[in-house]
């Protein structure tokens, strides 16, 4: 095929039809992404709920970039002696010249990314904190930065090389009251232990109150459970959480030693 060459009615309703297969497909991983933030929000009180539901979010938003990297290759491919053939198919579904699905920059960087991950660690980093939500300084310092990612800013990977482990960022999470960042965090941890727990519904408390009762019922029945508590620690229990609403660090003080 050669530019100057003109598409085959047929070939050209094939390119069609597989673009808008491509659409629909973007178009149910969209929706799928949705449902799953919808999901991941109405867990927010339970850490490890919302660790386990995390992923979710990530499968439904790679699903779409692959759709939407597949529709891109069709409208417009690498391979520069086609290019005069899919201006015919753009024009015939009146893709416009600056429709973001254009840019290469998010399509090779997900194509590639194994390329990426190679190079990555011949560079000589063997920590790696991906899919992650949030600002670059919670993960690392400029010290010890170093990230690989897309130049569009609509999504990336980024491959950062730093000390501590995923719990270490799990207690700086806590410590900043950031509980986008604090779920952010728990959602690389296989568990969160009671006493993490018990600090994530402190802060529960004071930023999403409305969320409190919930959290607070979660960590009582783990309480139950995991420490074996007889009917007057649960008691004391209750009246503690009960308390933190109006003295959190009280409460706080009465729960750990129980």
């Amino acid at each position: 095929m050669t530019p100057s060459s003109s598409w085959d009615s047929a070939l050209l309703r094939l390119f069609q039809r597989e673009v808008a297969r491509q659409a629909r497909f973007a178009s149910i991983a969209e929706m799928d992404l949705q449902n799953a933030i919808r999901d991941l929000d109405a867990v927010r009180a339970d850490a490890e709920l919302y660790a386990r539901h995390f992923a979710r979010v990530w499968a439904a938003l790679q699903a779409l970039l692959v759709a939407a990297g597949n529709a891109s290759r069709l409208l417009w491919p690498a391979n520069r002696q086609e290019r005069a053939e899919q201006e015919a198919l753009r024009a015939s579904l009146d893709v416009p010249r600056d429709s973001p699905l254009r840019s290469r920059k998010v399509r090779d960087s997900f194509e590639h990314f194994d390329e990426r991950l190679l190079s990555w660690w011949e560079e000589g980093h063997d920590t790696l904190n991906d899919t992650a939500i949030g600002p670059i300084e919670f993960f690392t310092d400029d010290a010890s930065r170093n990230t690989l990612r897309s130049q569009s800013g609509a999504c990336e990977h980024t491959f950062v090389s730093i000390k501590g482990s995923p719990y270490a960022r799990f207690r700086r999470a806590l410590d900043t009251g950031n509980l986008a960042l604090i779920r952010t965090a728990a959602a690389e941890l296989p568990q969160i232990n009671l006493d993490d727990a018990l600090r994530i519904c402190l802060v529960i408390r004071e930023r999403e109150p409305g969320s409190f009762d919930r959290a607070a019922c979660r960590w009582l029945a783990r309480y139950a459970t995991e420490r074996r508590a007889t009917l007057a620690r649960l008691g004391v229990a209750v009246a503690a959480l009960e308390l933190m609403r109006e003295d959190p660090d009280l409460a706080h003080e009465v729960l750990e030693r129980l």
